[in-house]
């Protein structure tokens, strides 16, 4: 509830498991930074793997980060972590419900989960990249609907999103990529790619970063 994710997590349940049995876990940031000292310590003492050695129902009501010697935070602990909303991206949600349902705290598990899989080495592994290439950007977007990232590697356009749509695009079979429009009637100057390879369009939407992404990729 504090940081967005569970405390134990792996790529598949053995290893997810396995941490739980071993009590092995890590306050990551920037998910949590803004999170005080005294919160970090009621949940470090409530994930002792011992029973023994856990605190009790009893220490845990009594323990400080609780109110009763420490004073009361207002402060949006999301606040620093979530992903900003550009102008773009506003005009976006009003036709895309997707970006205004993921916001918040949902929006940071998601993104969390997503840079969790698509480590620079998990990365090369999830979409078979050939030797040699290395992740030059990163950007936030949706391939039609589906929400996720776009990695610009040295040899490929990879796009993941939240739920495992998968698009995999040679730089070697593109021919041109655009700045456009998801709508024509939409305001503003829009917010999606177009990247056209060999004869098929391949419309990416949503971006936050739009020029930056539209930099890396032509120049990659």
């Amino acid at each position: 509830m504090l940081c967005g994710f569970p405390p134990f997590y792996g790529d598949n349940d053995a290893q997810m498991f396995k941490k739980i049995k071993a009590g092995s876990y890590k306050f990551l940031s920037p998910y949590w930074d803004p999170i005080s000292e005294d919160a970090k310590d009621f949940v470090k003492k409530l994930l002792v793997v011992d029973p023994r050695k856990r605190m009790t129902a009893a220490e845990a009501l009594n323990h400080r980060w609780l109110g009763r010697t420490s004073s009361v935070s207002t402060k949006n602990l999301f606040e620093t972590v979530a992903p900003s909303v550009t102008s773009e991206m506003a005009d976006a949600s009003a036709t895309q419900p997707e970006h205004s349902e993921l916001n918040g705290l949902r929006e940071t598990l998601m993104h969390f989960n997503l840079d969790r899989k698509l480590a620079p080495d998990k990365l090369i592994k999830s979409f078979d990249l050939p030797e040699g290439s290395e992740r030059l950007g990163k950007f936030t977007c949706s391939l039609g609907n589906a929400i996720g990232q776009l990695h610009v590697t040295t040899y490929h356009l990879c796009f993941l999103g939240a739920l495992g749509k998968k698009l995999l695009v040679p730089l070697a079979d593109v021919s041109s990529i655009v700045k456009a429009k998801r709508f024509k009637l939409t305001p503003g100057v829009g917010h999606s790619l177009h990247v056209i390879a060999r004869n098929a369009t391949h419309e990416l939407n949503g971006f936050s970063e739009r020029e930056k992404a539209l930099k890396y990729s032509r120049s990659a």
